[in-house]
């Protein structure tokens, strides 16, 4: 049986993309954490405009027929425009599709026995 997201296109979240708008006090803003430094005036928490919704918004892309290994974060964030033209998956990542990384040149090189540090001062 076929996953379902591979029977059906994936659905467009938003009609057009979303992009942050720049914080007005430019020398008073975190840049890694998207919000003003000083903490005495945060602003209470509110609830995200958009979201994903897996079981509506997964389906078939380019990049899933492309062979693509990477979920598209726009998707996980409920905001991506391309819908069934983007270069990533729109699915859920599960653990049967994780593959390990490949080890280094140098771990890959090291004869059995032997580790990479002895294979350096050797060469």
């Amino acid at each position: 049986m076929a996953a379902p997201e591979a029977e059906r296109p994936a659905r467009k979240q938003v009609p057009r993309p979303i992009v942050d708008e720049a914080p007005v006090d430019k020398a008073n803003y975190n840049i890694w954490h998207h919000k003003p430094n000083d903490r005495r005036k945060a602003e209470p928490k509110k609830a995200a405009a958009h979201r994903c919704r897996p079981a509506r918004d997964s389906g078939c892309t380019r990049g899933s027929e492309s062979g693509a290994s990477f979920c598209c974060i726009d998707f996980a964030r409920g905001i991506c425009a391309a819908g069934p033209s983007c270069n990533y998956l729109h699915r859920v990542p599960t653990t049967a599709v994780r593959r390990p990384l490949s080890p280094t040149p140098e771990a890959r090189a090291a004869p059995a026995g032997l580790s990479s540090r002895a294979v350096q001062r050797a060469g």
